[in-house]
């Protein structure tokens, strides 16, 4: 049976990640290729079109990282929660059927009181909070975690633990308070390294928004990877 490794699904988009039209994919690196699948803005419905419309999606490993636009974007227009659960099922099944193991993260949290900045009163007070919305369709992502029989990597939680989201102390966040930064992307890409280099690959796909396209970085956590895949 495929092993799914699900790991925190991350889409980010405010208004400034959709204004990369030029995005294109990027391949980092042989002997281990690397393919970086992500574009500012997208939610999951967006990825799983352009998933339907990609000429290369076999990998023998994928990495799935999507939600943060589906749960913040204004601009973007946010994915209500069965159209979330359905647009991630498919995509686990595509990617899972083109791939011998995937990789699936949860959604990272926000520092809220940046993202409120940029969004009228009341915008999630049917949540109760920003978090709270980010939380409750992590329960989604957990939900087909188990429906796949998926390994979760829980990057939420990773974040909370190293870095926190409180304002004026969190190290993993741009100013924005949604997107990550490379001292973010280089602890993800370590994590991610111990699960994969076990598994031998000679290619790797990562699919997902703006956190895996690498949204204002130099380096986002599919080329940190791919630096530890190829020289370890």
């Amino acid at each position: 049976m495929l092993r799914i490794l699900l790991a925190g699904l991350l889409v980010i988009g405010t208004a400034s990640c959709s204004d990369s039209g030029s995005e294109t994919v990027s391949k980092y690196n042989d002997p281990i290729t690397v393919v970086n699948n992500g574009k500012s803005g997208d939610n999951t419905k967006m990825l799983l079109s352009r998933v339907n419309d990609m000429e290369r999606i076999k990998f023998d490993v994928s990495i799935l990282l999507v939600g943060t636009n589906d749960t913040i974007n204004w601009g973007g227009g946010q994915i209500k929660q069965d159209n979330y659960l359905a647009n991630l099922k498919a995509l686990a099944n595509k990617l899972s059927s083109n791939s011998k193991e995937l990789i699936i993260m949860t959604i990272p949290p926000a520092i809220e009181e940046d993202v409120l900045k940029k969004f009228p009163d009341g915008h999630f007070d049917s949540y109760g909070s920003v978090n709270s919305k980010i939380n409750t369709y992590n329960n989604i992502v957990i939900d087909v975690a188990n429906e796949f029989n998926a390994q979760l990597f829980n990057l939420n939680n990773m974040i909370y633990k190293e870095s926190g989201i409180n304002k004026t102390s969190a190290t993993y966040f741009l100013d924005d308070g949604v997107h990550l930064n490379e001292q973010a992307y280089k602890a993800l890409a370590k994590q991610l390294y111990k699960k994969i280099a076990p598994l031998k690959p000679n290619s790797v796909g990562c699919f997902g928004d703006s956190l895996t396209f690498g949204y204002s970085v130099n380096k986002s956590y599919p080329e940190y990877l791919s630096e530890k895949l190829n020289n370890h």
